[in-house]
């Protein structure tokens, strides 16, 4: 007596099929739709990521200003192609505006989004400068933090104080 599971008929061509039609349904149930935070884990683990490699950048082009101008007197001197990075008198990024001299703090949220390029380089997340779009946003407050955000992570929020270089996430 040969079973139905191992025939080779247009049957068992059918259970088959169906049985993996149920597994590949069971795990997308289960993936995003039973527990809908192995997604938002995903993507809560990506923005640590790139929280953590954004502080590792300000303290290194902290570092790098020290280092290349030790009494402070030149602001202006970290350049990638004609992009350069602004400093504060304390050696902290404040945007790419080269042209202001006496800038102390972003003054913008543009500024914000210019941090966040030239820190995380070329393969930074794509920043937008409103919650409209979908993804990475950023925006300037009233104690001029640059504030960073991702749309599906409403509770963690990237801060980035410029006049003391500090990067801190809350959750």
């Amino acid at each position: 007596m040969a079973s139905a599971l191992t025939s080779t008929g247009l049957k068992s061509s059918q259970i088959y099929f169906a049985f993996i039609l149920l597994v590949i349904v069971g795990v997308i149930y289960l993936l995003l739709i039973k527990k809908p935070s192995a997604a938002d884990n995903i993507v809560r683990q990506a923005f640590q990521l790139n929280s953590s490699a954004f502080e590792n950048g300000i303290y290194f082009a902290n570092i790098r200003f020290l280092t290349k101008n030790p009494d402070r007197n030149q602001l202006d001197q970290w350049l990638i192609g004609k992009v350069g990075l602004d400093y504060n008198q304390k050696g902290f990024p404040i945007g790419t505006d080269i042209e202001d001299f006496d800038q102390q703090t972003p003054k913008t949220s543009e500024n914000c989004r210019q941090i966040w390029q030239f820190i995380l380089g070329p393969l930074q997340p794509k920043l937008h400068l409103s919650k409209k779009n979908s993804g990475y946003w950023t925006y300037l407050n009233e104690q001029n933090v640059c504030i960073y955000q991702r749309d599906r992570l409403n509770k963690m929020i990237l801060s980035y104080h410029s006049e003391t270089g500090r990067v801190y996430l809350t959750k």
